[in-house]
């Protein structure tokens, strides 16, 4: 790092130039302040004593001036929010913003800082000429700073960048819960919380900047501002290294907008509702523990199943590793399915709901909303994660409590089965991509892989009727189809399709040959790249050394899949964040491969038209042999619910049992 002199501001006005009252401090302001200056490669900074306050009309109209006047490129921002008692206070009159605003010089950037204070409510309109269109607005987790922004009706930065996702972009997989040394005990807990803290402590502001060298200080906003914006210089720099440049301005960094606003919007949780299904919960819960102590269980802890299936002779079943995995498709899987499976998999539904937290009502906002957080790339497969609830994760028999303002509707699109259609795009499998586009791609599989047990009509049938005629077959067909793609293994295939999985997977890999050397190939070059890349350049980083196991091949195969499925999702919800806007209506939840959206009742079957066209174009543009089917549903518009069961949390009050 190399330390430059600090650029001094331009000279004031002459004492003999005579200005018109108020426009010496104007022109002052205009000046700037002492900047701090970076060099782009590598990022240096070196720090002014003075930062501009900023608290009244004058200074801020001169902030924004000063702004106009230069070829801005970057700004920083941060916002910080003090306590206050005064009842009915805006959010404004207790909020300070730090910028710091970039000026190319040379071979560097001229960082000028301000502290601006929006206790009086005519500076925030100024804070627009800084944040105009063609400069970079940066920050660190820049949900909030976007909240604050809106509130304030401040247009949406037209180009941001979110220091802590392009982090998380370069640390994407290395520090996954499965890199932890123990599995399945006390200690395993213990150091996949210590992965965890590590993800977050290395994406902190602070770690950041002594990655890219860039002096920190904690005096306030401005200073926050000046560092991420010294972080951003670097991290374009490594981003271009990396190949991930184009996806992280063209893909994540405005799904961090969307996002925000989804976060920003929320969505309506019917507090009469929820006060019932937590009583129901309650009830159900001491039911379901009740008959599963007649069975022998105490509980449905990892412990407690795991010497309920050691007594059963099932606990090989549920081997994963050095430990043992009671996820739900594993307990589905179990053979025979023992009777208390469908008791444990209630009750652990009703846990996760209980835990969630949605019931309380302690998230609900005062305009009766509730606003979860969305972490962009938060999970290692590069989708988001969600908390404070995890709302979309609710589960399909509770999404009815999810209800739309007076007047609006609630509606559903859903992309069907396009993990599938992208895994035959990816690895240029032409028969899967026809049976993709045939409708029901399980359908169509099955009608290959199990030609041979078939009556020759059958070949001749729709993948509709055939999946009306033969649905065990087109059942089977899903497994194999899903299973192998993702690595489900010899034991895992025959724990759900008998002894016969051997020929079924051979079967399946002569019907598609290109997949199968593609994902072969997937497998047997990750370890030599270090992980795995998808089609716009996102990675997923392998930490450990030495050959990959099981588990790493999978992913080797799997991510360049789900990141692709992802990068479409993320498009198609960034163009509908804008096209949305003339209608009123937004997008509440994203859930996988479905958005949820709300609208007036009046507008929502054209919102849900223009959901299914931009839904639909995305994949074509991506992967145009592809003929994607969008599932819309409006049918029942009063709430959320799975497939128009809008009556899903009367049938599972009256039976603990019921399943979508």
């Amino acid at each position: 790092m190399h330390l430059n002199t600090i650029k001094r501001p331009a000279e004031p006005p002459s004492p003999g130039l005579q200005l018109a009252p108020g426009w010496v401090d104007l022109v002052a302001a205009a000046v700037g302040p002492s900047p701090v200056r970076l060099s782009v490669t590598p990022a240096a900074a070196g720090r002014a004593d003075d930062v501009t306050r900023v608290s009244t009309p004058q200074p801020a109209a001169g902030m924004a001036a000063f702004a106009r006047g230069r070829d801005v490129s970057v700004v920083g921002i941060a916002v910080t929010q003090q306590p206050n008692s005064t009842p009915g206070a805006s959010a404004a009159a207790t909020t300070r913003v730090g910028l710091a605003v970039g000026v190319p010089d040379g071979g560097g950037v001229l960082l000028h800082r301000y502290d601006v204070d929006l206790g009086d409510p005519a500076v925030a309109p100024h804070l627009s000429g800084v944040l105009r269109p063609g400069v970079t607005v940066v920050g660190h987790g820049l949900e909030d700073v976007l909240h604050i922004l809106w509130q304030l009706e401040i247009p949406d930065p037209q180009c941001v960048w979110d220091v802590r996702v392009a982090a998380a972009a370069f640390l994407l997989g290395v520090h996954h819960p499965r890199y932890s040394p123990a599995a399945d005990t006390a200690a395993a807990i213990a150091a996949r919380g210590d992965l965890t803290a590590e993800r977050a402590a290395a994406t902190g502001l602070h770690a950041l900047a002594a990655r890219y060298g860039v002096p920190i200080a904690a005096a306030g906003p401005a200073d926050v501002a000046a560092t991420a914006a010294g972080v951003y210089l670097g991290q374009v720099s490594e981003a271009a290294t990396r190949g991930v440049l184009d996806h992280l301005v063209r893909v994540e960094m405005p799904w961090v907008v969307t996002t925000a606003r989804m976060s920003w919007h929320g969505a309506r949780v019917d507090p009469v509702r929820s006060t019932s299904v937590a009583a129901t919960a309650a009830t159900h819960s001491r039911d379901l523990l009740d008959r599963l102590a007649t069975l022998g269980l105490r509980g449905v802890g990892d412990e407690d199943l795991r010497a309920y299936f050691a007594a059963a002779e099932l606990l090989d079943h549920f081997r994963r590793g050095d430990g043992f995995d009671f996820g739900g498709d594993r307990l589905d899987g179990a053979a025979d399915r023992p009777e208390a499976v469908p008791l444990i998999r209630c009750l652990r539904r009703i846990q996760t709901l209980r835990a969630n937290r949605v019931l309380t009502g302690e998230f609900t906002g005062p305009d009766g909303r509730v606003h979860p957080r969305y972490h962009v790339l938060g999970a290692h497969t590069g989708r988001l994660t969600c908390d404070s609830p995890n709302l979309p994760g609710i589960g399909r028999i509770f999404r009815p409590l999810v209800v739309p303002d007076p007047g609006n509707g609630i509606g559903e699109a859903d992309w069907a089965q396009i993990e599938v259609g992208v895994t035959a795009a990816v690895f240029g499998d032409d028969r899967l991509i026809a049976a993709f586009n045939a409708g029901d791609v399980y359908a169509a599989a099955a009608q290959i892989v199990f030609a041979a047990d078939l009556p020759p009509d059958a070949a001749n049938l729709t993948p509709t009727n055939f999946r009306a005629a033969y649905p065990d077959l087109r059942e089977r067909a899903k497994v194999a189809v899903l299973g192998l793609i993702y690595g489900l293994g010899r034991e895992g295939l025959e724990a759900r399709l008998g002894p016969n999985a051997t020929a079924f997977a051979a079967a399946f890999a002569a019907a598609y040959p290109a997949l199968h050397a593609g994902l072969a190939a997937a497998r047997a070059q990750g370890a030599s790249r270090g992980g795995a890349v998808s089609g716009s350049g996102l990675r997923r980083y392998r930490p450990a050394a030495g050959p990959p196991s099981r588990w790493e091949r999978n992913w080797f195969v799997n991510f360049p899949v789900q990141a692709a499925a992802a990068t479409l999702f993320k498009e198609a919800g960034n163009r509908l964040d804008r096209l949305y806007r003339p209608y009123d209506a937004r997008l509440i939840l994203p859930l996988h491969d479905a958005f949820v959206f709300e609208a007036r009742l009046d507008l929502l079957q054209e919102v849900a038209e223009l959901t299914h066209d931009v839904m639909g174009a995305v994949v074509r543009e991506a992967f145009p042999a592809l003929r994607p089917r969008v599932v819309i549903n409006t049918e029942h518009p009063g709430c959320w619910n799975k497939d128009g069961r809008a009556d899903s949390l009367a049938r599972w009050a009256a039976d603990p049992l019921f399943a979508l």
